[in-house]
């Protein structure tokens, strides 16, 4: 059987989500290509990159630097045959780009983890609401976009395609049975800085008399640095490192989700990642994780007074209980949730 020939292009930021597509499409059926954009100098310049990016998602108007790698991305795939095109999470991709690729007869499957309907970051994502119109196939992540794709009057399929965990990331946690039994931390929240009602959950969970651990962005430390000097059980981290990512997960008891307000969630990654290394998941109350993961491998609130009752209900769960919730969400996440089992049904759309 001849080999297929799949190119991935990616988010401008970060490959920290479409490595997980990368790594679960790699099979002999398949030939994975990724389109690297590598800007001109004067491009990474942060006033010269700020200015790029208030003139495209603020004005609306092209960004030289955007155009540069449009012109780039279009130039490489009429020089390189591919039997389909990948867009995962291209706010970046202007709409001529598709248009190009369709009047050549290209498979294009479009792909965002954002809500790209979301009044919070509509005009941003104004041209991953136009590629619904050139796909072949549209993926989405949250089941409200199937009702806002399906308004656009696309003629492209669609599919739910909710989120996973990275099988080869996470790989060296499989195993339930090498699992650690003794913990750096007992409570932990591993992300990014949102504009919510979060900053309250956390002045609640800091003066807990637990060891905790806050991380994932720069903004933590100068937010939370005089509660440190308060609490010497609080251990505060800005960004962590990919690689080292599932470690620090499965040295936590529990580790908390919160869905982001701007994006509409009722799920994310950190719902798989949680409990496929190891640790048990506190998180937002959700009946999209109730129905994939099960009411019972995880513990949910909806409010900040639930959610200290929750955090303290934690601490003091046996020994047993603790043990046979971390084991069945593990083998939950592990059988259903990876990137490998997610992304499995695409080999035959490629």
């Amino acid at each position: 059987m001849k080999q297929k020939k799949l190119l991935v292009v990616g988010s401008f930021i970060s490959p920290i989500h479409e490595l997980p597509l990368i790594e679960a499409l790699a099979n002999p059926r398949v030939s994975i290509h990724n389109f690297i954009f590598k800007p001109v100098s004067i491009f990474k310049l942060p006033f010269i990159s700020s200015i790029d990016r208030i003139l495209s998602f603020r004005l609306l108007l092209p960004a030289p630097s955007l155009i540069l790698r449009n012109i780039s991305l279009i130039l490489f795939l009429l020089l390189n045959r591919f039997d389909t095109v990948f867009f995962y999470n291209c706010p970046w991709v202007y709409p001529w780009v598709y248009s190009i690729l369709r009047n050549k007869k290209a498979n294009i499957i479009v792909f965002c983890n954002d809500d790209p309907f979301s009044s919070a970051k509509f005009s941003f994502n104004r041209f991953i609401r136009s590629s619904y119109h050139y796909a072949s196939l549209s993926l989405y992540y949250r089941k409200k976009n199937l009702f806002d794709i399906t308004d656009l009057k696309v003629q492209s399929s669609l599919a739910y395609c909710p989120p996973s965990f990275g099988y080869l990331q996470f790989s060296a946690y499989k195993e339930y049975s090498s699992l650690p039994t003794r913990f750096d931390y007992d409570i932990a929240f591993i992300g990014h800085y949102e504009d919510d009602s979060r900053s309250h959950y956390f002045q609640k969970l800091v003066s807990i008399n637990a060891k905790i651990l806050i991380a994932g962005d720069r903004k933590w430390p100068s937010m939370l640095n005089s509660a440190a000097t308060l609490n010497p059980n609080l251990t505060i981290k800005p960004f962590i490192d990919f690689s080292d990512y599932p470690r620090i997960l499965s040295s936590v008891r529990f580790t908390i989700c919160f869905f982001s307000t701007l994006n509409n969630d009722n799920l994310t990654r950190r719902c798989f990642e949680i409990p496929a290394a190891g640790s048990v998941l506190i998180s937002s109350q959700s009946s999209e994780l109730d129905r994939l993961l099960g009411s019972d491998n995880y513990f949910a609130f909806s409010t900040l007074n639930t959610f200290v009752d929750v955090v303290n209900s934690c601490l003091s769960l046996s020994t047993v209980d603790y043990n046979h919730i971390r084991s069945s969400s593990h083998h939950v996440a592990w059988s259903e949730h990876s990137s490998r089992s997610r992304y499995n049904f695409l080999v035959d759309k490629i």
